[in-house]
Parts: C-alpha cells; structure tokens; sequence
C-alpha cells in the first residue's frame, strides 16, 4: 500500500539519499547538499516534498520551492519553482509522479501562488498544464572577441575575488546591489551566498583592485557566467575582459530588465542563444500579466492600444497601454484572441511570441518578461 503525504523532518536523511539515488543513476552522480546548498545543506527542507511511501519506505518525492518574484514597481508575484523529481527505479510506472504532481499544484492553488516553473520534458510537464516560455539569454565570447573587442577595456583595474565565507563583508552591499534590478528574486540574507553557488558554481565580489571598493558580483560554473551585476554597466568591458584572462571563451547569461549589459554583450560577442527559459504554468492571470506588462512598458516603453484576450473559459483581460500607463483589467468584452492556457503562455512569453502573433499590436508588444534567473531556481 501506497501512502502520498508531505516529508517529516525525521526523514530528511533518507530523502535525500532517494534524490540523490534517483539523478545518480539517470546522469553523473549527484550530490544534491552541494549542488543545491540553499535546499539541501540546512535542516528544514522535508516540508517542500511531497512523497509516495511504500511499504514503510520512501519511494518517490517531488519538492516545490517558493520563489518571490519582485519588480521595480513594488509588483511581487509567488512563484512555485518545482524540482527533484525522483521515483525509485523499482517502483517507476506506478502512478508516483502524477499522484504527487497534483499534491504540489494543489498545495501553491490553496497558497495563492501566482505561477509555477520547472524544467523538464515538454511532454512529460504538459500534462500537467505546463508550457513552454520565459526568455533565457546568453551571449558566447571567445579569444578574437577579447583580444579585439576588448583590447582597450581595463581588465587589470579589477579584482574578482571568490566569496566562501557566508560572513563576507561584501554581500550586505551584494544584496542591495541585485534589489536594485529592474527585476530580481528575493533572497534570503543567510542563504545569499549558498543561492549564488547554486549548480556547482563558484560567486565573487566584482572589486576595484586599487580601492577594493565593490563593484558588483559575478557567480559562474567554469565557462558559463550565470549572473553578473553591476553598479554601472560601463564595467561590463573590464569586468569581461578580467575573466577572460583565464578563460579562452565563456557565455554570460543575461536576464529580464539588463538591458544595458544586453546591448554591450550584443556589441561585442561572438553569438547569443535565446530560447525558452523553463517550463510555466500561471495560476493567477490577472497578477502575472499586470506585474509583466508593466515591467515591459518600463523597460521598453511600448505603443498605445488595448487588447482584450480570453484565456480558457473563465479569464477575460483587457491589456490596455495608454497616457504613459500599462496595466491588465477584467472585462466581459468579446475577446479579440482566445487560447488554452498553455496556448496562452507560448503566445505571451515565449521568445518567439513576436514573432508568431498574427495581431500587430500585440506583435509589438511581445513577449512579456517572466523567467527565473538560474540562482535562484530549483
């Protein structure tokens, strides 16, 4: 017999050597305390599975983990990231999975979450209401790039110093530095550090090497740059150039509202990918299209017009910009486009959003901000 039910503290043990059992055996090994320090390195994380016990056993597990997502304007939208999706090799095709899926979108419905996010199989997810979208940018450097694109910029005038100590006096202003973003996600002060060393990457304090004043921070695993913040994006050049010094080539990812780093990188990089970030789900439509379509209008003033969407059978919106304001409303209007739900999230934030919309205003106003810098997901 089968018992579906939340993790107890007392087998935080044992469901972390299911997890790491599970991506053990489908990949490379996997060490989950190191690879996600901000989960799995601190007592407390039983609560964010949900579990399938069998014969007095874990047998499967799948955890959400709360994500704040928070916008310039004051905006915040709940987010429920869902990761370590794990079923013993002996119990797979018994229903685990599907059984506690609907546990863990239950639970953000009953929370109030705005949106879900995951990564995985398109398929596999789909049936769970998840699509496709968000924008993941990155950029690729190589060695012609530094040598030449890069040859004036002053890489010797920084310091990247590694943080390792949870204490660093740097990541006060660290922090301060990411909510000042446009768009960023709420870190907890005590897991700031382990967040930024999510993925087995390595984080430094970006530092004037003559001052030691701080000038941003950088976190990357070996030639991918994850996140790079700064207190002034003319530092993009030296900071780039600095790391390039001891990588022959890199790529740097770029998220919602760097737009000033995007158009540098975009000046001097070899190539760039952009594709879908991750796999959403919004449960709150009004919330999320509001919070998303006033971010795009602040970063990229968009053109007066209104648009009234339907989305399955119980959400109609008007999109609305006009006298310098965006915002989202309810309307009883007849809809002008009509989508699924997970139609809806390919047409309004995936990456190819405008160039797929057949309507020319919405065309111009697309896609619409949503995605999860890697840091922060799970």
């Amino acid at each position: 017999m089968t018992e579906y039910r939340f993790a107890r503290p007392e087998e935080e043990s044992e469901l972390l050597d299911l997890i790491d059992l599970v991506f053990s055996q489908a990949h490379r090994p996997h060490d989950f305390a190191r690879l996600l320090p901000k989960v799995y390195a601190h007592p407390g994380f039983a609560g964010l599975h949900a579990v399938a016990v069998k014969d007095g056993r874990l047998r499967a597990a799948i955890a959400m983990l709360p994500v704040t997502l928070c916008y310039g304007d004051g905006s915040l939208l709940q987010a429920g990231y869902v990761g370590s999706v794990a079923v013993h090799a002996k119990c797979r095709g018994e229903g685990h999975m599907k059984a506690l899926m609907q546990m863990q979108i239950d639970r953000a419905i009953a929370r109030g979450y705005d949106f879900l996010a995951l990564g995985g199989q398109r398929q596999r997810y789909g049936y769970f209401g998840f699509e496709k979208g968000g924008a993941a940018l990155s950029f690729e450097l190589n060695e012609a790039n530094l040598r030449h694109a890069l040859a004036n910029a002053d890489g010797d005038s920084i310091l990247l110093r590694p943080l390792t100590d949870a204490e660093d006096p740097a990541l006060p202003g660290i922090a301060a530095l990411h909510e000042s973003q446009p768009c960023f996600c709420r870190r907890e002060p005590q897991l700031l550090l382990d967040t930024l060393r999510s993925y087995g990457a390595a984080a430094y304090a970006v530092e004037d090497r003559a001052t030691g004043a701080l000038l941003g921070s950088l976190c990357a695993q070996d030639s991918r740059i994850f996140e790079l913040t700064l207190t002034d994006e003319e530092l993009c050049g030296p900071v780039l150039q600095r790391w390039g010094q001891e990588h022959a080539g890199f790529t740097v990812a770029v998220w919602d509202g760097q737009a000033e780093q995007a158009a540098f990188l975009q000046s001097v990089a070899e190539d760039y990918t952009l594709a879908d970030a991750e796999m959403l789900r919004v449960l709150n439509w009004p919330r999320v299209l509001s919070a998303a379509l006033r971010m795009k209008h602040r970063c990229h003033p968009l053109c007066d017009g209104r648009r009234v969407i339907g989305v399955g059978d119980h959400v109609r919106l008007c999109l609305r910009v006009a006298d310098g304001e965006a915002g989202v409303f309810p309307t009883r209007e007849a809809p002008h486009l009509q989508w699924t739900e997970q139609q809806a999230v390919a047409a309004l934030f995936s990456p190819l959003a405008a160039l797929t919309q057949q309507d020319p205003l919405l065309a111009a106003w697309l896609p619409l901000p949503l995605s999860i810098p890697i840091p922060d997901q799970f």
